[in-house]
């Protein structure tokens, strides 16, 4: 089969950030598929450019891969602002549309991610006007989470019109694939409705051997975060949990890896109550696995309301690959319902009841290990989370509907 990818954006090992793009497109090139990557020439998360100037639309690149593909050029980012973000999504828009006009007869299947809106609509020229049936990737419920950051109004006009808009691709896409059973119902899937969906999380990858190093390190508790310093993951309850954690005596160490528009307030919170906080900066994904399995635990920030709690990112899954003990701030997610599951560390939900957790761990000396009774239970969960095998079921749901 033919298979046009209008993804937002596809890295590789050394950048940063999540990678499911390029996983697809390799699995489904795998499998014999002819895969077409059409991409932004600016990656979302860190503004960084495949190339620049206006000599040419679009240009073939690629690192060696076994697929086509393209980047295309756009002004602005999707980070830089309203506007920015306005003149980002619309020039994407204009661009890929063209393309999938160009290219309206050449696929079979066009896949596209429910966010940003505008990159997803452009394909509607190859299912309209071609035979392409159309697949929709729910990776994030952004206006969901917008609202419970009171970014913005559930009951006002931009929160309506991007659901409305939301659920009319999903309606008219000829199968949808979510990350967590959550996430498809904040698009009207489940529950009452009868379509059909399938729920296919970001998996870990197992070829990450290195035994986590254990306890050891001078007596000091030692917390990682791994993630983007925006305004959706809250770090404010673990500065907090660490300030209360000197009241207990222990000695703590908390690294933060990563950069973002909240970053410098972190910093001023942390200095402002003279936290053993480390801002270590953003680090290539190919990295994250073999730092993170240093540490004692890995925290993972996801409290705030019921949106934010479906969602699985890929630091989860990083964390597990690593074998690190994670502590999940939100007890009432999916994330912290997994953890409990497979007892691979606790969930919490407060800085008091994390300082708590710690401190217990730093007392109770070589037994501390014993509060996150990991022993075969990581090999349990990297099983079920397998990254190979969920890449094998989402070429799937597209191969099974072309027979």
């Amino acid at each position: 089969m033919k298979i046009l990818l209008l993804f937002h954006h596809l890295r590789y090992p050394d950048d940063s950030g999540g990678q499911r793009s390029r996983e697809v497109a390799e699995a489904l090139s795998a499998k014999g598929h002819e895969v077409v990557a059409f991409v932004p020439n600016v990656d979302p998360l860190t503004a960084k450019r495949e190339f620049s100037g206006l000599g040419a639309l679009w240009k073939r690149c690629g690192r060696g891969t076994a697929y086509e593909e393209f980047r295309y050029w756009v002004p602005g980012t999707a980070r830089k602002g309203i506007f920015g973000r306005f003149i980002y999504g619309m020039a994407a828009s204009a661009v890929a549309m063209l393309f999938a006009t160009v290219r309206r007869n050449d696929f079979d299947w066009v896949a596209v991610c429910s966010h940003p809106l505008p990159i997803s609509f452009s394909a509607f020229p190859c299912v309209l006007f071609g035979n392409a049936r159309l697949l929709v990737e729910i990776r994030d419920v952004p206006a969901d989470v917008a609202v419970e950051r009171g970014l913005i109004k559930r009951d006002g006009f931009v929160y309506g019109f991007y659901k409305r808009v939301e659920r009319f691709l999903v309606r008219r896409a000829d199968h949808v694939i979510a990350y967590t059973f959550g996430m498809a119902q904040y698009v009207g899937l489940g529950g009452e409705s009868s379509r059909e969906f399938s729920v296919i999380p970001i998996g870990v990858d197992r070829r990450y051997k290195e035994t986590r190093r254990m306890k050891g390190f001078g007596g000091i508790v030692r917390v990682c975060f791994f993630g983007t310093l925006g305004k959706v993951l809250d770090l404010s309850s673990v500065l907090l949990a660490f300030k209360e954690l000197q009241s207990y005596g222990v000695p703590a160490q908390f690294d933060i890896y990563g950069s973002g528009e909240n970053e410098s307030f972190l910093r001023e919170e942390a200095a402002k109550m003279g936290l053993p906080v480390n801002f270590c900066g953003a680090v290539p994904r190919s990295k994250v696995t073999q730092l993170c399995s240093s540490y004692d635990f890995a925290v993972y920030p996801v409290c705030g309301g019921p949106a934010l709690s479906a969602s699985l990112g890929n630091k989860f899954f990083d964390y597990l690959a690593a074998r690190v003990p994670m502590i999940v701030v939100g007890s009432d997610s999916e994330a912290g319902r997994i953890v409990r599951e497979y007892k691979v560390g606790f969930s919490v939900d407060s800085s008091q009841a994390l300082a708590s957790q710690l401190a217990q761990y730093y007392q109770n000396g070589e037994e501390g290990d014993a509060l996150v009774d990991t022993g075969d239970n990581f090999e349990r969960i990297l099983l079920e989370f397998d990254k190979e095998k969920l890449l094998s079921r989402w070429c799937s749901v597209v191969e099974d509907r072309c027979e």
